[in-house]
């Protein structure tokens, strides 16, 4: 059984309701969760994400496993600042930690080369829009 299936069951638990009674109102198959449960997968698309986090007014973090407060939202803003602040050589994971946090911590199993690789392609990005800092 997957974490996320985990938390999607102790939400039903919490509205007296069954898993397939949240795939019925949402209607998307039984068979995602089913899948879930018997560790078949251990993700769900974005779309049924986000449908299954609005039906239970959770964050999509708190399904996913990665927040304990189930209203947590990340900020935006700062993952923005955090991207236009980086400097040329600090420690790579920490220029990545809220881009790898916002990846649901994909980026952690990166090398280091594959990690500068996304720096560059980042601040190549910027400098596409004009002087790389609007």
């Amino acid at each position: 059984m997957c974490k996320m299936y985990s938390v999607i069951e102790a939400l039903c638990a919490e509205r007296g309701i069954k898993p397939g009674k949240v795939c019925a109102d949402l209607k998307i198959s039984r068979g995602i969760i089913g899948d879930l449960k018997a560790g078949r997968t251990k993700t769900l698309s974005a779309k049924n994400l986000k449908a299954i986090a609005d039906y239970f007014s959770v964050s999509i973090d708190y399904l996913l496993g990665n927040v304990s407060d189930p209203f947590f939202q990340l900020d935006n803003e700062k993952i923005a600042r955090d991207i236009n602040s980086y400097e040329e050589d600090p420690d790579l994971d920490q220029q990545l930690s809220s881009i790898d946090f916002a990846l649901s911590g994909e980026i952690h199993d990166l090398t280091d080369n594959e990690k500068q690789d996304i720096l560059d392609y980042i601040r190549f990005k910027k400098s596409q829009r004009g002087g790389g800092d609007k």
